[in-house]
């Protein structure tokens, strides 16, 4: 076994630790508070790590301390990062490429396709826009539908919204005050039916 002179280490005395404070040279390839040399993913000489080469010739683990991989990412649909047109992974995030978001690249980044062709209004206004598809809202007496959350078949139709407006104007009746009828937004107009 080789007893090695000041400044020198290693099983054969190859390393030199003369810049180094440190006891080892395994100490040296230990990443913040991990407890195994190179991140598990690789093996110290001379207080540097060399990172394990993987089967897979496209994967590759990367780093001082080999912590780095471009294969850990998050998937969508069974691909890293939804595929090299939507992003790459580098050290274990994907890195998404332009007009892309989300933790695996998945989603469009802009809200065009949750607005409606006759609208501006990002899903009708009636929810959001996530991962370019629109969440409509829901409530107890509202659930709102469709593509651009424009159908609601059970919300009060806008007979029912206007009915204590009409009531009050048209026939000086229903729970509105005299008031709170000149606050309506609307003259509604008389129809006769057999005309």
């Amino acid at each position: 076994m080789c007893n090695c002179y000041e400044g020198r280490s290693g099983n054969k005395c190859e390393c030199d630790s003369k810049d180094t404070d440190l006891t080892t040279d395994e100490a040296r390839c230990v990443f913040g508070n991990d407890t195994k040399p190179c991140s598990g993913r690789g093996i110290c000489h001379c207080g540097v790590c060399e990172c394990f080469t993987r089967q897979n010739p496209e994967e590759e683990v990367t780093g001082k301390f080999c912590e780095c991989d471009n294969f850990s990412c998050d998937r969508y649909e069974g691909e890293i990062c939804s595929g090299p047109e939507h992003g790459k992974c580098e050290c274990g995030e994907c890195q998404c490429q332009s007009g892309w978001k989300g933790n695996a690249c998945e989603c469009r980044d802009t809200n065009d396709t949750c607005i409606a062709p006759d609208s501006e209004q990002i899903c009708s206004g009636h929810g959001e826009c996530r991962c370019g598809v629109c969440e409509c809202y829901e409530s107890e007496d509202q659930r709102y539908s469709g593509r651009y959350c424009e159908e609601c078949p059970t919300c009060p139709g806008l007979c029912e919204d206007l009915k204590e407006c009409v009531q009050c104007i048209m026939f000086k009746s229903g729970p509105l005050t005299t008031e709170e009828c000149t606050n309506c937004s609307f003259i509604p107009e008389e129809v006769n039916e057999a005309e």
